[in-house]
């Protein structure tokens, strides 16, 4: 990878990930200068081990936050979200990342279940701005395998998959489990974003219970839970 290329996709990595924590402008269609369905050419396929995941990846979770501004959520959109489902279920990510002087040892396995990681959490994500219930055997299915991953993974180097995996669950012990490797997170990396991301899934969870008492719709829009002027979220 080229110095141009590798300040790029960070750069790019950066956007997404800022676009997420803002949250994108309320609008019936689609921008002017959205480009569409990332490629999926088998460059960007290569897990690219600064950000986690492939690029093709990435561009699907930009796109996501493209559509999760859409109001008019009928047509263009239901056709570009079934293709961008279709695209995620398929994606298949490719280490190329070789062990040299420079790297010191490489652990393959994790480089793969974090970049399986990154793809089980784009589809999370989608599922869930298309509505689909937190309780799904659907949306279940992808958290249970996102947390089968994090548990075995080691200490988790990725705030964002982890954040989406658990404002999806269900269960106490779920709950335990999200605990545990931010606890692991946090003795690792001791910096700020860890608590402020742990304290919105932990405010996440208590309106989800309030909604079940109430007989309510579970899914809670945690951006309406944090004060933005204050200070935005940081996934990175």
């Amino acid at each position: 990878m080229t110095k141009d290329h590798f300040l790029n996709t960070w750069l790019l990595y950066h956007d997404v990930l800022a676009d997420f924590s803002l949250g994108s402008r309320q609008r019936q269609f689609l921008s002017t200068t959205f480009l569409g369905a990332p490629s999926a050419n088998p460059e960007n396929k290569i897990i690219i081990g600064s950000l986690g995941c492939s690029l093709e990846v990435l561009e699907c979770i930009s796109c996501i936050n493209e559509l999760s501004g859409l109001t008019e959520r009928q047509g263009e959109f239901q056709d570009f979200a079934r293709g961008l489902v279709k695209q995620l279920e398929n994606a298949h990510q490719i280490s190329a990342i070789m062990e040299d002087d420079t790297t010191g040892k490489i652990d393959q396995m994790k480089i793969e279940n974090t970049a399986e990681l990154y793809r089980l959490g784009a589809l999370i994500y989608l599922h869930s701005i298309l509505s689909v219930p937190s309780d799904s055997d659907i949306i279940q299915d992808l958290v249970s395998k996102a947390l089968a991953i994090l548990t075995r993974n080691g200490v988790c180097t990725s705030p964002w998959p982890l954040f989406i995996a658990a404002c999806e669950v269900v269960s106490d012990e779920q709950r335990i489990q999200i605990l545990d490797v931010l606890e692991d997170m946090q003795s690792e990396r001791r910096i700020g974003n860890l608590e402020i991301v742990r304290g919105i899934i932990e405010t996440v969870w208590k309106q989800m219970d309030l909604a079940e008492g109430n007989g309510a719709s579970k899914r809670v829009d945690w951006r309406k839970l944090v004060d933005m002027r204050k200070r935005i979220p940081s996934f990175i």
